[in-house]
């Protein structure tokens, strides 16, 4: 089943919910068929109607406009739905980039799947891949992790779960919160490679390279950063040892208690095939958080 004739022109599309890809920064990245699936949409579905309506006007579409957010998802999925059962066409878009990755349009994607719904789309932009690709590090095996949670315990406990993956890994950041991720990916992951984006397809474009130590020691403030991140963190090399788990931090936790940072390292470090400098990293950062 095909959504539209083959040709640049069109008018019309089968009714359903297609899936659209924007731009990450670029207006001119608008592929030809998302232009034309937009302007023939009875509905275009967006996160913010302000954001999105700048870009419906740059290219002259009149298409109505409904938010969809996490705030409100609940609310409008259900009618969304029994519009999309009576026949008529939406358009689903994030602010930027693929829809489903980091924004609420699963549940609206899998319930219209259930509910026999044609599904469609326009692949396109997504600053992740891009990241990725201007990044430099390997890209054969990778994990979008998307945002990881904004409190310090939760995220370094989700960043424990991918220590052994052999993948890149790709995560969004905002600028706020950049410095204590890179801290934490250090202290958990060890000093990898690691590429942070932003501003892709922008003037201001920039793809800083490194290793998770130096661009933690680079990026210790949020107050001069803007724009969104993308941050890449390179797969363990084959030579990395272990990092740290939970019952490393267990036993980290039972001997400060009882002596040092750095007896404590020392100690720990005999029966240990974890390097000690992540040792004692991770052991400055709990004496601090105990204190």
């Amino acid at each position: 089943m095909t959504d539209l004739i083959n040709n640049d022109s069109i008018n019309q599309i089968l009714p359903g919910l297609y899936i659209i890809a924007t731009p990450i920064g670029n207006m001119l990245d608008l592929p030809t068929r998302a232009k034309n699936i937009l302007k023939l949409a009875d509905v275009v579905l967006c996160e913010d109607t302000r954001h999105t309506s700048k870009l419906l006007k740059h290219y002259n579409i009149k298409s109505q406009t409904i938010a969809y957010h996490e705030h409100n998802a609940s609310a409008v999925r259900p009618k969304i739905l029994k519009r999309l059962k009576n026949g008529e066409t939406h358009a689903l878009v994030s602010d930027a980039g693929t829809p489903l990755l980091a924004d609420p349009g699963f549940k609206l994607v899998r319930e219209a799947i259930d509910q026999n719904i044609m599904i469609s789309g326009v692949p396109g932009p997504n600053a992740g891949i891009f990241a990725l690709i201007l990044s430099g590090l390997p890209s054969n095996k990778y994990l979008f992790l998307g945002f990881l949670s904004a409190k310090a315990k939760s995220r370094q406990t989700e960043l424990k779960e991918f220590c052994n993956i052999n993948a890149s890994l790709i995560i969004y950041e905002s600028p706020r919160r950049l410095p204590s991720l890179l801290r934490d990916a250090y202290n958990v992951l060890g000093s990898r490679e690691c590429a942070i984006a932003r501003e892709l397809t922008k003037y201001y474009e920039e793809v800083i390279r490194g290793s998770l130590s130096e661009l933690a020691e680079k990026f210790t403030s949020s107050d001069i950063l803007k724009g969104e991140f993308t941050v890449v963190i390179g797969p363990p090399k084959k030579n990395d040892q272990e990092y740290i788990n939970d019952k490393t931090d267990k036993e980290l936790q039972i001997l400060l208690k009882h002596m040092s940072i750095k007896n404590a390292v020392d100690f720990l470090s005999h029966s240990s095939s974890i390097k000690r400098n992540v040792l004692y990293n991770r052991a400055v950062l709990l004496k601090n958080k105990n204190q």
